[in-house]
């Protein structure tokens, strides 16, 4: 729900425009030291936030990238979707993880630094 739901309505769209979509989820708990019981009483970590990292590919624009990062609070699903984006240069550094290692070196440096509310592709 929320600007987490807009957020999956504008990736299921993509599907019909993009050649090919890649799409990383994720949680990060980097700093979560917040632990509740699940149903037979083990310690289960509470994510920090939640993360989402989209490379889209079409013939017609080349590659496209965005990331988004929701830290876990019903307050922050509710924001506006715009200030939850981010380039995903951005979200690398916020989770330490670096995605789509895979692409030629000149094309990630690009597509990953580009911030999404700089690129109109992506319009919320």
């Amino acid at each position: 729900s929320g600007s987490w739901g807009k957020l999956e309505e504008k990736v299921r769209s993509m599907s019909n425009y993009c050649d090919t979509l890649y799409i990383v989820i994720g949680t990060d708990i980097s700093d979560s030291s917040l632990k509740v019981k699940d149903n037979v009483n083990r310690d289960v970590t509470v994510p920090d936030g939640v993360y989402k990292a989209v490379l889209a590919y079409s013939k017609d624009f080349g590659y496209k990238g965005l990331a988004a990062y929701f830290v876990n609070r019903k307050s922050d699903a509710e924001a506006d979707i715009k200030s939850k984006t981010m380039s995903i240069d951005e979200l690398e550094e916020k989770v330490g993880v670096d995605f789509f290692v895979n692409l030629p070196d000149d094309i990630e440096k690009d597509v990953e630094a580009k911030k999404p509310a700089e690129d109109s592709w992506w319009r919320f």
